[in-house]
């Protein structure tokens, strides 16, 4: 690692309460080489610079653990996708925002996904989500396709 990548890893690191904790739990994720002491790969370092800057760092990590955790722990069909969700963190930085975001900032909507690990898929730029307006006319008896 250079002497530029060694600071920014310390930087980053700063920003967690529980460096050590913190960097176990992204090693068992697959984003942390433990005997390098920095991001598995430029995608994981990416990764963990969003986590990093979530309105709760820790509370960011602790929640993707728990939901990558317990999906691993299911006996489900691939409902969960686990590895499928470190895929789409890694590739995609909308979702990778989205997720780090809620995971960040509450931890009743972690705890959801915990409980409910599919859900993720929610927050993919790929999901088909509902037009808010469309359903909040036809709630109150609209046509939403009146002008």
């Amino acid at each position: 690692m250079t002497a530029a990548g060694s600071r920014d890893t310390a930087r980053t690191a700063r920003r967690f309460a529980d460096p050590d904790r913190v960097t176990g739990a992204l090693a068992e994720l697959g984003l942390w080489d433990t005997a390098g002491k920095s991001p598995a790969d430029p995608a994981a370092a990416e990764v963990i610079e969003h986590l990093a800057h979530a309105a709760d760092p820790d509370r960011a990590v602790t929640g993707l653990f728990r939901i990558v955790t317990v999906a691993n722990n299911r006996d489900t069909d691939g409902d969960p996708d686990p590895a499928g969700l470190l895929r789409r963190l890694r590739d995609s930085p909308m979702f990778r925002s989205r997720l780090v975001g809620v995971l960040g900032a509450s931890a009743a909507l972690g705890d959801h996904l915990a409980f409910h690990p599919g859900d993720w898929r929610l927050l993919d730029e790929e999901a088909v989500l509902p037009d808010h307006a469309e359903v909040l006319l036809t709630a109150v008896g609209a046509d939403p396709a009146d002008p």
